[in-house]
Order: C-alpha cells, then sequence, then structure tokens
C-alpha cells in the first residue's frame, strides 16, 4: 500500500537531513577538542558578531578615510600626477584588507 505524500515526504527529509547530523544541531568536531556548540567555542552568535562588525567596519571606515584625507591633503595634493595616482590607488585599495578581514569574522557560522 502506497504512503501518504505527507509520510514520503517527512522520511526523504530525514534521510536527507538527519537529526544526528553535527552541523543540523548547531554542533561540530574540532581536532582534539571535544564536541561542543558553535557558540561556545566562538564566543559570540552570528547576529551579535554582525551588530559588532557593522559599527567596527564604519568605525573603522571613518578613521581610515579621514586620515587618508588628512595625509593626502598635507603632503600628496599639488605634487604632480606621478604622486597623487599611485597614492590615490594605495589609499583607496589598502582599506579592504581590514574590512574583509571583520567581514570573515562577522560571517563565521553560527
Amino acid at each position: 500500500m502506497d504512503m501518504p505524500n505527507e509520510s514520503r515526504l517527512d522520511e526523504a527529509l530525514a534521510e536527507s537531513f538527519p537529526a544526528s547530523d553535527p552541523v543540523a544541531i548547531g554542533h561540530y568536531e574540532r581536532v582534539g577538542l571535544p564536541v561542543r556548540s558553535v557558540r561556545a567555542a566562538s564566543g559570540f552568535s552570528l547576529r551579535t558578531r554582525k551588530f559588532i562588525g557593522t559599527f567596527a567596519t564604519v568605525g573603522f571606515l571613518i578613521v581610515y578615510t579621514l586620515l587618508a584625507m588628512a595625509v593626502g591633503g598635507q603632503w600628496i595634493v599639488g605634487r604632480g600626477l606621478l604622486v597623487e595616482l599611485p597614492f590615490y590607488i594605495t589609499a583607496g585599495l589598502l582599506w579592504l584588507p581590514v574590512v574583509m578581514a571583520i567581514i570573515r569574522w562577522m560571517s563565521r557560522p553560527d
């Protein structure tokens, strides 16, 4: 006799996503460490990391842009294209590794 569609769906989901799967229940195993929740290992939930990371990113960018403007205005502007262009390219890209590290920390799995 055929199973009702809902029972087949429940069975398929149970096979695809077993409840004992460490990822499904929020646990994982590190080499040499006991299995524990990700929140205990990282210290912050994903939501908290995103909240902190957003303010850290905005704060860093404000400080960075002010410093770049001060340096550029004091020592770079008016020195010619051969000095200004490399400065603008470098200053325009130098913030990326810091913000990428913050975003990588923010988006770690919960």
